[in-house]
């Protein structure tokens, strides 16, 4: 059980990014263009660049998680007021209440004054492997995995809340 999601589904095939994951995604791409060959590939791990059998590139993926927190980090400051101060931040940050959330807790999640981890959701995985020799499938997945390397494919689509 983890609150991090997964970029393939159960049925194994590559999942599509929420509209808060596309933003991520972009953003990732144009500020490093110049830095990967690709633009940014599910599953490549943070950095990694993955080069194929048949000689395609994947590059590292975008990172959910930061994007996450900075755009927590953003929405505190634009709500701490003309001259934020740690404490207005921190209050600030505290009513937010439900916020977008990349690649975890079903793309939902929220802080308030009582509950200051964002995630809000949970899902069964399973680890499976894949390297380099697996061979990629028609939905474009290694053994299920985004990329040829192991991962942690979900059980199923049920995402269990997180009880407070």
């Amino acid at each position: 059980m983890t609150t991090f999601g997964d970029s393939v589904t159960p049925a194994g095939s590559i999942r599509q990014d929420n509209s808060f994951e596309t933003e991520c995604r972009i953003q990732f791409d144009e500020t490093f263009a110049g830095d990967f060959p690709t633009k940014s590939s599910p599953g490549v791990p943070a950095g990694d660049t993955i080069k194929l059998a048949d000689g395609t590139i994947l590059s590292s993926d975008a990172p959910f998680d930061t994007c996450t927190l900075l755009n927590v980090m953003k929405l505190g400051l634009e709500k701490s007021g003309e001259s934020p101060t740690r404490p207005k931040f921190m209050d600030a940050v505290s009513l937010l209440g439900d916020v977008p959330v990349g690649l975890a807790s079903n793309g939902k999640g929220s802080i308030t004054p009582d509950k200051h981890s964002i995630a809000d959701s949970i899902h069964s995985v399973i680890l499976t492997l894949a390297n380099l020799q697996t061979v990629q499938s028609t939905s474009g997945t290694f053994n299920g995995c985004p990329v040829p390397r192991s991962c942690w494919v979900p059980v199923s689509d049920t995402w269990f809340p997180v009880d407070r």
